[in-house]
């Protein structure tokens, strides 16, 4: 995707209110970093919730670990994952009554409420970079009864074209690929757009390594790590005598890139459940 510069200036903005509202959803939450710190981990959750929300409009299975283990082949790892879900309150289980074998996976409210907040966060993004929403997202998710039930039970596309994509070889795949990556790099990109008045490519930002690591909650060798990995990938201008670095063009075109493909599936997403939900259908 090449970007003029509206649609460049419109992606700055929408970076911005993504570190105003996504990135204070994690700072200093270091069980809920360490327990989603992980994209396998975080699209695992999302689809328990997915499959909770097309159960109650039924429209689909209720979620069990092995539904879930069959969609990420990762047997061993998602056991424990949800293991800790329930220990940290995210997730219950309900015995199947016609089968005890058979055991739910309930979402609570924290990780439902958690999702939802996050996708109204991204829809915001979305619409302040000029992608077209069929509603104002706060008019329908938050005053709409049974709404954001609608909504996330459409967002089973999202988490396979999320997943499919971030198998590729891009930017923000690459950080993705770490503990946290994401945030890291989401941290790195509202950093570089906070220079308002110096924004291109020679664009530099105090290096604050260890404030990332103390935001995030992951240790300080971890987060040094990544961004001197990211120098080697071409992803960072390092520059260690100055305590400063800066993004690369190829970060910024493929950071852009990729947001504008997740917010346009999300719209998808959400176009259509405002559209089924007027018309009283299910997913």
């Amino acid at each position: 995707m090449v970007l003029n510069s509206r649609s460049e200036e419109r992606f700055a903005l929408a970076i911005q209110h993504a570190a105003r509202t996504i990135i204070p959803m994690h700072l200093g939450q270091r069980v809920i970093n360490k327990i989603f710190g992980q994209a396998m981990q975080s699209h695992a959750a999302g689809l328990i919730v997915i499959m909770h929300c097309e159960a109650l409009l039924e429209a689909g299975p209720r979620p069990t670990l092995s539904a879930v283990q069959q969609k990420f082949h990762r047997p061993r790892t998602l056991a424990t994952f949800v293991s800790l879900l329930k220990y940290a309150g995210f997730v219950a289980v309900e015995e199947d009554p016609f089968d005890k074998r058979v055991k739910f996976l309930v979402p609570q409210a924290p990780l439902v409420n958690g999702l939802r907040d996050w996708l109204v966060h991204h829809l915001h993004c979305a619409e302040i970079a000029g992608i077209e929403l069929a509603t104002k997202p706060s008019s329908l998710v938050l005053a709409e009864p049974d709404f954001d039930l609608h909504f996330i039970a459409r967002t089973r596309s999202l988490v396979d074209r999320t997943r499919d994509e971030l198998q590729k070889s891009h930017a923000w795949a690459w950080f993705d690929r770490y503990d946290c990556g994401d945030r890291i790099a989401l941290m790195l990109l509202s950093a570089h757009y906070d220079n308002r008045e110096r924004r291109d490519k020679d664009t530099w930002f105090a290096r604050g390594a260890d404030a990332l690591a103390e935001q995030i909650g992951v240790s300080r060798s971890h987060v040094h790590n990544v961004l001197n990995a990211a120098g080697s990938a071409g992803y960072l201008r390092l520059d260690p005598d100055r305590g400063r670095m800066g993004l690369t063009p190829l970060f910024l075109a493929e950071a852009q890139n990729w947001h504008y493909s997740f917010w346009s599936w999300l719209a998808e997403a959400f176009n259509d459940a405002a559209l089924s939900y007027r018309r009283g259908t299910q997913p």
